[in-house]
């Protein structure tokens, strides 16, 4: 089965439709979050596409590589205060404990 889309600049893109007929897969290959598979998928370079998953996805790492994803940085003790304060301003200062930036996700599922 073969799937053709292109939105220009500006558009957007509801996709709809009934369980399990692989949207949630769709999006997380065009998201570029499973790179198994065969065909082509362009998008545009930086961060310009946005997309709300059915299900809290979280990608292997650290809680620092969740935030800074798709950002491959080492830790910055400037960058690090802002990333808790950011995580202070939204109501998830809770994950600062112990671990704190550390804290690891070691599969590719969202914590239950």
């Amino acid at each position: 089965m073969g799937v053709s889309l292109k939105l220009d600049p500006g558009e957007s893109l509801l996709i709809a439709g009934e369980s399990g007929i692989g949207k949630s897969s769709l999006v997380r290959a065009v998201a570029g979050l499973w790179r198994n598979g065969a065909g082509e998928i362009r998008r545009p370079s930086g961060l310009h596409t946005f997309f709300i998953a059915q299900r809290p996805y979280m990608c292997i790492g650290s809680l620092r590589e969740q935030l800074l994803y798709p950002e491959a940085e080492e830790p910055d003790q400037n960058r690090d205060e802002a990333l808790r304060a950011a995580l202070r301003e939204v109501g998830l200062e809770q994950l600062l404990q112990s671990p704190g930036l550390d804290a690891a996700q070691d599969d590719d599922s969202a914590p239950e």
